[in-house]
């Protein structure tokens, strides 16, 4: 069990070798990557994203750290086509090429949603990532969906019923403690909720129980040990994840070192009470 962190913002801020090395010298065992170069979400060009992919591998490797998973694309919607014509579509499929020469074993692709909200949102999600999955399957990643909190994915229920209609054990499950607070389910009763077999990697991170807010956790309203308690008896073995950016974003990029050390005291704290 490793401790791992986004690390997309701290590339932005530090360039990739500089972000790679904080992370080490501050106690990371590994990044959660993101091709991602700034908001709202931009993606690189082909021969920009094959220049950074080349880079991260190289800083990762000269610095001991690991990519056991990444996040896909942004902007894939439910009017999609769902095959190679659409550029959202080829851009998912290409990322999973680019994460897996990084030696990512999940790929976050987020699940659809109907613009009305009030559409059954499991048959187009169904359809989206049986299309997706051979080309995951070919670059040898799986895909890890997401409950997100834009009408979309929003109960451990949806979340069991689209695993179990799409039957793929190439699509996997990953909890994120900060979207079901928002709308309004504990994160310990999320992950009870959901089939254990699924949840397979983590995007751990507190907010104020409204707002996203991607904050360090334990400085939120989230339960920790409850939380906690819940990924034991649910047997969650994998890497302790935190998807923290709006933390990093909001100090000065000076405090940064003493920043990510305590994030990653934080991350090993938790790992800890996982293993007792």
């Amino acid at each position: 069990m490793k401790i791992t962190v986004s690390s997309c913002r701290l590339e932005w801020f530090f360039g990739i070798e500089g972000a790679v090395k904080l992370l080490k010298e501050t106690g990371f065992d590994g990044v959660d990557y993101d091709l991602r170069r700034g908001k709202p979400a931009p993606y690189p060009t082909d021969e920009i994203a094959r220049e950074l992919i080349d880079e991260e591998k190289k800083q990762l490797a000269a610095y001991g750290l690991v990519c056991e998973q990444a996040h896909g694309p942004f902007g894939m919607t439910e009017k999609c086509a769902f095959d190679m014509s659409d550029e959202m579509f080829a851009r998912t499929v290409k990322s999973f090429g680019y994460y897996a020469e990084l030696g990512a074993k999940y790929v976050i692709v987020h699940p659809v949603s109907h613009a009305d909200g009030k559409e059954d949102e499991i048959p187009v999600n169904v359809e989206m990532y049986r299309a997706l999955l051979p080309y995951a399957k070919k670059a040898g990643v799986k895909i890890a969906t997401e409950n997100v909190f834009y009408r979309t994915m929003q109960t451990p229920e949806k979340v069991n019923r689209l695993l179990r209609e799409v039957d793929d054990e190439d699509l996997v499950f990953c909890f994120d403690s900060g979207h079901s607070t928002v709308v309004g389910t504990a994160p310990e009763d999320f992950i009870a909720g959901v089939d254990p077999v699924y949840l397979k990697c983590l995007h751990l991170h507190d907010n104020d129980g409204v707002h996203d807010r991607h904050m360090l956790p334990y400085t939120g309203v989230m339960k920790w040990d409850k939380i906690i308690a819940a990924l034991k008896k649910a047997g969650y073995d994998g890497n302790v994840n935190l998807e923290i950016p709006l933390y990093m974003e909001g100090l000065p990029h000076s405090m940064m070192p003493e920043a990510m050390a305590l994030a990653a005291k934080v991350a090993d704290h938790i790992r800890a009470e996982l293993q007792k």
